[in-house]
């Protein structure tokens, strides 16, 4: 009877030690579908604020219209009379683009073009108007490259239309394409005339859109280093200098002068402003300047161009490492900060609002990385950076999570 006693006695732990197990499996799977719906921490989030210094004024021209902008953020400011005016030679600036996307080419040569007698009696008729031009003589080979030399250094208007109407086919197609691509631009008030020279009025824009047009100008490699040139030597045509006076000055990359009766002075001009290791390009343009020639506008220009840069600062708006918010765990006092990952730096304009974004996802223990993002929105200028934590959050007890079953 005692062993009796002491097999039952022993069935008995048994029996109790299976279910404690059972038990503590059911425990534990609960436990862990549990997690997954209850260890997911929302990111507490700053409201991060970016100060801008006032905005300085700007140095207007007293006549004409005007306008400022950069590559990043489009047209900051513009002033003066309203409505379309004609171009001048500022009009070549979309020749060339044209051109440039038509028959594109990346080095020093291009297509070779070879002048008809269309071109040499093209070049006699400007001569013959007093305007602008390079000569030309029948059957004279340029490579595309020096053609576009004569267009923007020499802003030779014959050169220009024989150009187009080798690209395109002929004036009229040149036209379509030219005013397609100006409004793809959201050069809205800009109206590509008779010609591709901007000799006749019938070419006219507004100072807004050819700063917007000169940004699409510095895209382009093959453009942007041409602009940039006091001079260049051509066949048949020898030494010719660029028009644009400003070029001793080592801070203007360059652009187009202009100039017809119905215009007055015409400059679109773009400069490289250095701040320490950083740098940014600003452009400017004036319209309606008075007198004969196109140096009122040039300097009108460089004036306006100094002003503005005085508006512009290089500011690292986020820092690298730079505390955005945290993660609070709700079963411990541990606290994981997110940080920004990468520095958001750029030449802040005085007086535009600035607006950060940002987003963050939802946290679980042991997970490290990327964990959301930063929106830095300055007028037009906008950027990400990647959002971080630098260590993970730990696991809860399984104490706590017994009490949360509870």
């Amino acid at each position: 009877m005692k062993i009796r006693g002491r097999v039952a006695k022993r069935q008995g732990y048994g029996w109790l030690f299976l279910a404690v197990f059972i038990l503590g499996l059911i425990t534990t799977f609960s436990l862990y579908r549990y997690q997954s719906a209850s260890l997911l921490t929302a990111p507490d989030l700053q409201a991060l604020t970016i100060e801008t210094s006032p905005a300085q004024p700007l140095a207007w021209p007293a006549y004409g219209q005007a306008a400022v902008a950069t590559k990043e953020y489009g047209v900051l400011a513009a002033w003066g009379d309203e409505g379309p005016q004609p171009t001048a030679s500022a009009a070549k600036l979309i020749t060339v683009l044209a051109i440039m996307r038509q028959k594109p080419f990346s080095d020093r040569e291009g297509a070779t073009i070879t002048f008809t007698q269309a071109d040499a009696m093209s070049y006699q008729s400007y001569l013959a108007g007093n305007g602008s031009v390079v000569p030309v003589t029948t059957g004279l080979v340029w490579t595309q490259y020096q053609a576009l030399q004569a267009i923007l250094l020499g802003s030779a208007n014959n050169v220009s239309d024989s150009m187009a109407i080798w690209a395109f086919g002929s004036l009229d197609a040149y036209r379509q394409y030219a005013q397609q691509m100006v409004q793809d631009f959201g050069m809205k008030e800009t109206t590509i005339g008779s010609d591709a020279s901007g000799y006749s009025p019938t070419t006219a824009s507004t100072a807004h859109d050819l700063a917007l047009l000169a940004t699409k100008v510095l895209e382009e490699t093959v453009l942007r280093e041409i602009v940039g040139q006091s001079q260049a030597v051509l066949p048949g045509a020898g030494s010719i200098e660029n028009t644009n006076r400003l070029l001793d000055d080592t801070e203007i990359l360059g652009m187009k002068t202009g100039w017809i009766p119905a215009a007055g002075g015409v400059f679109v001009l773009a400069g490289r402003q250095t701040e320490g290791q950083y740098h940014h390009e600003v452009i400017t343009v004036v319209m309606g300047a008075p007198g004969g020639a196109s140096q009122t506008a040039q300097q009108a220009a460089y004036t306006l161009y100094q002003s503005a840069k005085s508006n512009f600062s290089y500011q690292e708006v986020i820092t690298k490492g730079q505390q955005v918010g945290a993660y609070h765990a709700a079963w411990s006092n541990q606290s994981v900060p997110i940080v920004a990952k990468k520095a958001v730096g750029t030449f802040v304009w005085n007086g535009v609002a600035a607006e950060v974004q940002l987003q963050a996802n939802q946290l679980s223990p042991n997970i490290q990385g990327e964990v959301g993002s930063a929106g830095v929105t300055l007028g037009a200028w906008s950027m990400s950076v990647p959002l971080g934590i630098n260590q993970p959050m730990a696991e809860p007890s399984w104490w706590w999570r017994v009490a949360q079953r509870n």
